[in-house]
């Protein structure tokens, strides 16, 4: 999972590791998490289907970062982001995701994101 990151924080991060247990169900309710050498966190949560999916209570991206030591996390399920199923297999998922002025907990701005991901049983 590559993903880019613009505007109140900045910078490129690669979450390699899909930690278990990922849960991904086609046409039903999946829970999917990647986590980095520095353990941060991106999760996708919600109904995975093909297509383009705007974040909802259905659809949840999460996103926890380390910046400077200081634990920052943002969460779209209001329409911040769009999920873009490409490709949704019984046993491998992949797409991209775009957010524009996802607000960042405690205050701190908003930031836009710009990724890709895949998983695979």
């Amino acid at each position: 999972m590559l993903l880019a990151v613009e505007g109140a924080l900045e910078g490129t991060r690669i979450f390699g590791v899909l930690t278990s247990p990922a849960r991904y169900e086609p046409e039903g309710s999946s829970s999917l998490v990647w986590r980095n050498d520095t353990f941060e966190v991106f999760t996708l949560d919600g109904v995975l289907t093909a297509g383009a999916h705007a974040t909802s209570e259905e659809l949840r991206v999460q996103l926890v970062l380390d910046v400077d030591g200081e634990v920052v996390g943002a969460t779209s399920h209001d329409g911040e982001c769009t999920v873009t199923v490409e490709s949704a297999t019984a046993t491998a998922l992949d797409g991209r995701l775009i957010c524009r002025g996802l607000r960042v907990a405690g205050g701190t701005g908003r930031i836009h994101l710009d990724g890709t991901f895949e998983a695979s049983a």
